[in-house]
């Protein structure tokens, strides 16, 4: 089964939702509803986006239509999923989810600018770009503990099986950290505003906003790009194999900035 990658296009009156194939290629429509996406998650099945306002999920394969999921996020940033529930960011300060199937949204927390967010089976992850932190919390609701401090713009974030990718708009950096560890590494720089992150078991992916490219980093490997032919603005990258994220990454502890080929 061939693997693709999915962002979300900020543009719009233009389909918010597209997918290339992880190995390149031109990019694919996949949601077809004429709203603006900031941002996108998917499960096994469906691909969910934020648009103002409300939230939205899709078939992968851009089949079924595009479907009101809730209405009433106000400044969407960043959403995610798990197998039951739904997670999103509110720029006025609000981390919320939504248990799938449910009508009613329920404040898990509130944060001074939260932005991205990511999960693994027990803990959600933020980033909070107005205090140059990174953030933790069980998804029970618990209070947030700190993550990591001093971060220049933390965008999108990602985790899997202990290691934390997030991508440092300011200063043009793809970090990573194991929670609990307290060492922060740099995995690429350089990079011209990335804003997402995803990763499978071979790479860390990334968008750069300012540059209009879908990026990686492999373990061992150059930087591949992938760069959009359209001219839309990536601003949301997922892989389609989300669940099948590993950790290693960054183990042997060097620096792998690395210039695009």
């Amino acid at each position: 089964m061939q693997n693709f990658l999915f962002w979300a296009t900020g543009a719009a009156n233009s389909h918010p939702v597209h997918s290339v194939p992880i190995v390149g290629g031109n990019p694919l429509d996949v949601a077809t509803a004429p709203f603006q996406a900031t941002a996108m998650a998917m499960d096994p099945g469906n691909v969910y986006w934020l648009s103002e306002g409300s939230a939205w999920p899709t078939a992968k394969g851009g089949v079924g239509g595009d479907i009101l999921l809730t209405s009433g996020p106000t400044e969407p940033n960043d959403i995610a999923v798990d197998d039951t529930d739904i997670y999103w960011t509110e720029g006025a300060g609000r981390v919320m989810k939504l248990s799938k199937g449910a009508n009613n949204s329920v404040l898990l927390a509130t944060v001074t600018s939260p932005f991205g967010i990511a999960l693994d089976p027990l803990s959600v992850y933020v980033t909070d770009p107005g205090s140059a932190k990174n953030l933790a919390m069980l998804k029970s609701g618990q209070a947030m503990v700190l993550l990591a401090d001093g971060q220049s713009g933390p965008a999108r974030i990602a985790t899997h099986s202990g290691s934390v990718v997030w991508a440092n708009h300011s200063s043009g950096e793809i970090m990573m950290q194991q929670p609990g560890s307290g060492t922060v590494r740099a995995l690429a720089k350089g990079q011209p505003g990335p804003w997402a992150v995803a990763i499978d078991p071979e790479a860390v992916y990334w968008t750069n906003r300012e540059g209009g490219q879908v990026m990686k980093v492999a373990r061992k490997k150059p930087v591949l790009r992938f760069t959009q032919e359209d001219g839309m603005q990536p601003k949301g990258t997922k892989t389609r194999r989300f669940l099948l994220f590993v950790t290693g990454l960054g183990c042997d502890g060097d620096d792998r900035g690395q210039e695009p080929v």
